[in-house]
């Protein structure tokens, strides 16, 4: 009888300190404002009592983190969130997650908040009906709000000159007037911010 082949796979179940393996985030470029989960993979089960790791930030303001997490006895994994603070440019963390005195470190970077999307216009609408538009920014809007001009290539549909997304929240709604027209118009809406 011939016996097919099995694909195998191999690891090491490795013997020595407790220590994080690995550090994933689930945003691996985080903007202002954003919400990130950590997951912290150990090398191996965390004794009866638990573990606690100790966490730092090379910058606080940017990712601030809890000081520590704690590992439930026999497991291998654990996860946290943190809130990433404003930052007027691209900010470099460092995180260092350690255990008794075996460190793991993981670097990542903290965007300032941008212009995501205007969102909410069909692709076809009559003149002389109001549409409802939104304006998304990729993360939150800093202190004072972030004003969003906006501009119109024809007198068909006049957005306000802008509007104002709330400091701590990501989007805003308003209302695009548009004109009765005599012939097929294209429009284009334009969104900027900084």
């Amino acid at each position: 009888a011939v016996t097919a082949w099995s694909p195998v796979g191999t690891f090491v179940v490795p013997d020595g300190p407790l220590q994080v393996n690995a550090i994933s985030l689930s945003r691996a470029a985080p903007a202002s404002g954003q919400e990130v989960y950590v997951d912290l993979q150990l090398n191996k089960g965390a004794p009866a009592g638990g573990a606690t790791i100790n966490l730092a930030s090379s910058d606080a303001q940017a990712a601030p983190l809890p000081a520590s997490v704690a590992v439930p006895g026999g497991a291998s994994f654990v996860t946290f969130r943190f809130v990433t603070g404003q930052v007027d440019t691209p900010t470099t963390v460092t995180m260092t997650a350690t255990i008794g005195s075996v460190s793991t470190t993981k670097g990542f970077t903290v965007s300032p908040s941008s212009l995501r999307s205007l969102d909410g216009m069909p692709f076809r609408q009559n003149g002389g009906v109001a549409l409802g538009a939104i304006v998304m920014l990729n993360g939150q809007a800093p202190a004072g709000g972030a004003v969003v001009s906006l501009s119109s290539s024809s007198s068909a549909a006049q957005p306000p000159a802008s509007v104002t997304v709330p400091a701590g929240v990501e989007s805003v709604s308003f209302t695009l007037p548009t004109s009765q027209v005599s012939a097929d118009t294209p429009v284009t809406i334009t969104a900027t911010w900084r």
